[in-house]
């Protein structure tokens, strides 16, 4: 039984990272990979889904691997590049990309960008930006990291192992509102996020400062222990690793139930 949990465990998050389609097909095989890294990918004693980019010829990770955690820096302003596009047009054209594979719970124009710096990709400067939600002035991070060039022609995402996806401009109208994707339930994604916040963090599996974690939403209502939950999968960020967590699920129906792994990792139990 337990095996067989940590196998679904871990197809349900390959399936989440790498999606069960080929709609990327004709473009991912082509898109740049972050570095040219080879990425190991193993799960660790506490059930995280480890990717771990094998820098400069390093050995593969493994659960001995010590690495360190990126804790998200304070905000700093960012300023437009020199000559390239401001940083308002960089979220037009980013709201104007579709969410999918962002792992967002809607639109991306729906989340609030918080513009990190201006980094280098394939010899061109880029906007990163990353996406948070917030509530009396507490932000949780969701989806997944983007970069937009400052020349205003390209937009990626980036993967848990590392390489950059290209997002496509105006096809943004393909995506559905959050409502319609969650119709059956009682509150929002955002109230399950922030659900999540009210709970002690050890308690639901979350060792770290909650400002660390990036959480990804599933599309869909999950259904777990015979009810119907926002299933989210908290990602953090280390310097040569990017380790997804067991996931979490939040009752959508406004309990506030939140169930989590079992300590033998056999089922999901109410976390108290």
């Amino acid at each position: 039984m337990k095996k067989r949990l940590l196998a679904l465990l871990f197809a349900g998050i390959m399936c989440l990272m790498c999606g069960c389609s080929d709609d990327d097909s004709g473009s991912s095989g082509n898109a740049p990979e972050f570095g040219g890294v080879d990425v190991s990918m193993y799960e660790n004693e506490d059930g995280n889904v480890v990717y771990h980019y094998n820098l400069d010829g390093e050995t593969p990770g493994g659960e001995s691997s010590v690495d360190t955690l990126v804790h998200r820096a304070e905000e700093k302003k960012v300023e437009a590049a020199d000559g390239g596009i401001s940083l308002q047009k960089a979220e037009e054209i980013l709201d104007s990309c579709s969410s999918y594979r962002v792992y967002l719970p809607g639109k991306i124009k729906n989340f609030k960008k918080r513009f990190n710096d201006i980094i280098q990709f394939n010899d061109k400067d880029y906007y990163s930006i990353s996406f948070y939600v917030e509530k009396n002035s507490v932000r949780m991070y969701v989806g997944s990291d983007v970069i937009v060039a400052c020349d205003g022609s390209e937009v990626y995402r980036q993967d848990a192992a590392g390489s950059y996806r290209p997002l496509e401009p105006g096809t943004a109208g393909n995506d559905k509102e959050t409502a319609a994707m969650y119709p059956d339930a009682k509150i929002t994604p955002e109230d399950a996020l922030f659900t999540l916040y009210k709970y002690d963090r050890g308690k639901i599996g979350l060792d770290e400062n909650m400002l660390d974690y990036t959480f990804e939403v599933r599309e869909e209502l999950s259904v777990m222990n015979s009810i119907q939950c926002y299933q989210i999968t908290p990602k953090l960020t280390y310097a040569s690793s990017v380790k997804l967590c067991p996931l979490i699920y939040v009752a959508a129906d406004g309990s506030e139930r939140v169930l989590i792994l079992s300590s033998d990792k056999t089922g999901y139990v109410m976390a108290e």
